[in-house]
């Protein structure tokens, strides 16, 4: 794994090649979009989050990652709407001319900002410069209290054109964290140029409404709004009523010739939020909508809608992406009989995952997973990589007592944990009813029970709590559940360390205890004097500067094989229903959504 490291890292950090905007695909026209809600009790509530859309609250409700990457809101650094295979998770600049440069010390990154790019109307006039991103950095760690930037000391801005980011310690993924619109700029406030939010000052209950665009979109009312007014006098944006709908309209201010990301094909987006799932495909296949935006769990879209369009190709095609979400039992390494690592290999033999990727929906909404971390942050580096390979991915018995013989709660090496602790483990699985796919397919209880029938074959009998009482209680340690049963891994930003950082981290210590100090696991009840902790590893990560991605690839091995701490099995996919009026079509990896600037509609 060491020869070549250096090349996937490379493979990661692309030189700032633009996409290539492709001849013949048509511009203009209205991309229209259906956005359902994510809970079913929502639908009756007439309450729509204020804070939707705004980049430092982290949008609310609304799937709005996507709409701020795409169209309203450019950052430092960014992505191509793309998914990984096509590079859609290598970091590259964007309103940043090149990538940072960091400090021999690693403790400082140095951004040099393009010149020329400007707000969209009314601040047509106003340049975007360094101070810009001081003031969004700032309003984040007031309002959100976000970890995401917590490393950084100081923000300087030397010129109008550069900024200095001074960490308290080496972080290797700070330039993958200027990807997130929570560091989106935000311009001055005519009204008072020292404000320190700028044009976001006062709108602490949601600055969406009132947002200055940076990328070619803008919402439609944007030239009306008046920053030069108090704030409270301010007339929210037209175009945007949270909960109902959102259109975004072109911004006359951006220049493609300084967007190496975005082609931006369409020339009005228009959202139509609220509705239920079986609304929005009913929508869709009565030509009233082009797209559904729901970042859930799969399937995204009703299942009728897919089959419908999977079976006549003239309706158009059904696209289905890698979602950087995987679904994994974690096992709390400080209780029996799961604080032996053989009982923890050998839960990851015995699972049967062609069977729980059956009980998820199918081949369209998931793949098998051997391993902890997703296949886009390390660029597909370990897809091949099955350290508890089972034929055909069915489980296997033998191989889950051969590591049971060597437990000591098999103290008769029958190849069967037939300790007490091994009966009536407690293990909890996320209720159904909470999102769409628990609704339509029996839902993660469903995968649970199934989970609970392969450990019973070696000897570990599970009682699951399905319910949300238990379920809010997984990631507590004080709580001392021994199991997860659908636990979910995901990434923040696109890389490794913001897996590994939650997941494992001894500052905030999760659901599988690893990294909890003797003190701790005194003061939390716990039978065991230490856990596993892989601080110092984690942090020679994010001092590895260039090899960063090499280093979690050999990171994950060391999970997988010498902690354990869960048992993997399967990754979430993302499925698209795409009609014929849809001409283009592109995932973006990076917000696990369809691209929305890479759209194009005849």
């Amino acid at each position: 794994m060491t020869s070549d490291g250096g090349s996937i890292w490379l493979a990661n950090h692309l030189p700032p090649n633009p996409p290539a905007v492709e001849s013949g695909v048509p511009r203009g026209g209205t991309l229209r979009v259906a956005v359902p809600i994510w809970e079913p009790s929502e639908l009756a509530s007439s309450a729509a989050k204020e804070d939707a859309l705004d980049p430092q609250l982290g949008g609310g409700s609304l799937d709005s990652n996507e709409i701020l990457r795409c169209c309203l809101l450019r950052t430092l650094t960014s992505h191509v709407g793309r998914n990984y295979r096509e590079g859609g998770a290598a970091l590259r600049p964007d309103l940043a001319s090149a990538l940072p440069i960091q400090s021999a010390d690693g403790l400082t990154w140095t951004f040099h900002i393009r010149r020329g790019v400007f707000y969209s109307p009314p601040l047509e006039r106003t340049e975007i410069t360094a101070r810009d991103f001081i003031r969004s950095l700032e309003r984040d760690a007031r309002l959100a209290h976000s970890t995401t930037y917590s490393d950084i000391s100081g923000l300087e801005a030397p010129d109008r054109y550069t900024l200095a980011v001074h960490l308290s310690h080496p972080a290797a993924d700070l330039p993958d964290r200027f990807a997130l619109p929570e560091s989106g700029p935000i311009p001055p406030s005519p009204l008072d140029a020292d404000a320190a939010y700028g044009v976001a000052t006062g709108h602490d209950a949601g600055y969406g409404r009132f947002l200055a665009s940076s990328g070619p979109y803008m919402i439609e009312g944007s030239p009306e709004l008046d920053y030069a007014k108090p704030f409270a006098q301010q007339q929210a944006l037209s175009g945007f009523q949270p909960g109902h709908r959102l259109v975004l309209v072109r911004n006359p201010s951006w220049r493609p010739d300084l967007d190496p990301l975005r082609p931006a094909y369409l020339g009005r987006v228009e959202f139509t939020m609220g509705m239920s799932d079986d609304e929005a495909a009913n929508l869709l296949d009565g030509g009233q909508a082009d797209l559904i935006l729901h970042a859930s769990p799969p399937p995204q879209v009703m299942p009728w809608l897919v089959q419908k369009f999977a079976a006549d190709r003239r309706l158009g095609q059904v696209e289905v992406n890698q979602r950087d979400f995987q679904r994994a039992i974690e096992m709390n390494v400080a209780m029996p009989p799961f604080d032996d690592i053989h009982v923890r290999k050998a839960v990851n033999y015995i699972l049967d995952k062609r069977a729980l990727i059956d009980a998820h929906g199918g081949v369209r909404t998931g793949e098998i997973m051997s391993h902890y971390n997703i296949d886009s942050v390390e660029s597909g580096a370990l897809s091949g990589y099955r350290p508890y390979a089972t034929p055909d991915d069915r489980g296997s018995l033998e191989l889950a007592m051969n590591e049971m013989k060597q437990s000591r709660y098999d103290p008769a090496h029958t190849g069967v944990c037939s300790a007490p602790v091994c009966k009536h483990v407690l293990a909890v699985t996320i209720p159904i009813g909470t999102t769409i796919f628990p609704r339509l397919y029996g839902g993660f209880p469903r995968l649970g029970a199934l989970i609970a029938g392969d450990l019973g074959r070696i000897g570990i009998t599970l009682d699951v709590r399905s319910t949300k009482a238990w379920s809010d209680q997984a990631g507590d340690p004080a709580a001392r559940i021994p199991l997860d049963l659908t636990f979910g891994i995901g990434v923040s930003w696109m890389s490794a360390s913001s897996s590994f950082s939650i997941d494992f981290n001894s500052d905030a210590v999760a659901g599988s205890l690893v990294g909890a100090t003797p003190a701790e696991l005194r003061d939390w009840g716990y039978g065991v004097a230490s856990v596993p902790n892989i601080d110092d590893r984690v942090q020679e990560c994010m001092r590895s500067g260039q090899r960063q991605n090499q280093c979690w690839i050999a990171l994950d091995v060391y999970v997988m094989e010498k902690v354990v701490p869960m048992a993997p099995y399967l990754t979430e996919n993302v499925i698209d229903v795409v009609p014929k009026r849809v001409v283009h079509y592109s995932f973006d990896q990076a917000s696990d959504e369809v691209a929305l600037d890479q759209i194009a509609v005849a």
